[in-house]
């Protein structure tokens, strides 16, 4: 179908096809994140969140993946809110430019990963303290 995103098709434990940085340091702070924890976080997220997520950092060059599923402490302690989709292992959040992360953000919220998906319950760009993102729940 036209206009369509392809399906994402993915076996767990999966081979990233597409490059991640050796590692990378968010805004110069604390140790770099290797590709083991992005593998780590991604394996923390609900199937179909992954697949959103694996999606995003495939077709969207210039983000980065820096936050999936978070424990209620984890969560409190970073300012989120009750509730939150990260808690479910339903969100993530994404680093870049401001142009990646339009891109990103246009590419979520049209990007469907096999028939039934719906699509994201949020897609936001802001701050809320710890600097600009794109946050995109599933």
């Amino acid at each position: 179908m036209r206009g369509r995103p392809p399906e994402a098709t993915f076996a767990w434990p999966l081979t990233l096809a597409f490059d991640l940085p050796q590692t990378t340091r968010l805004k110069g702070k604390g140790p770099p994140m290797s590709a083991v924890h992005y593998t780590q976080m991604l394996s923390e997220l609900t199937p179909h969140t992954r697949l959103h997520v694996l999606q995003l950092l495939g077709t969207c060059p210039g983000i980065h993946f820096t936050s999936g599923r978070r424990s209620v402490k984890r969560n409190r302690l970073v300012g989120g809110v009750k509730g939150s989709w990260h808690i479910k292992g339903r969100a993530a959040d994404f680093t870049g430019s401001t142009d990646a992360l339009a891109h990103a953000a246009r590419h979520a919220a049209r990007g469907r990963v096999g028939d039934g998906c719906t699509g994201p319950e949020e897609v936001l760009i802001h701050d809320t303290g710890s600097g600009v993102h794109l946050h995109v729940a599933w």
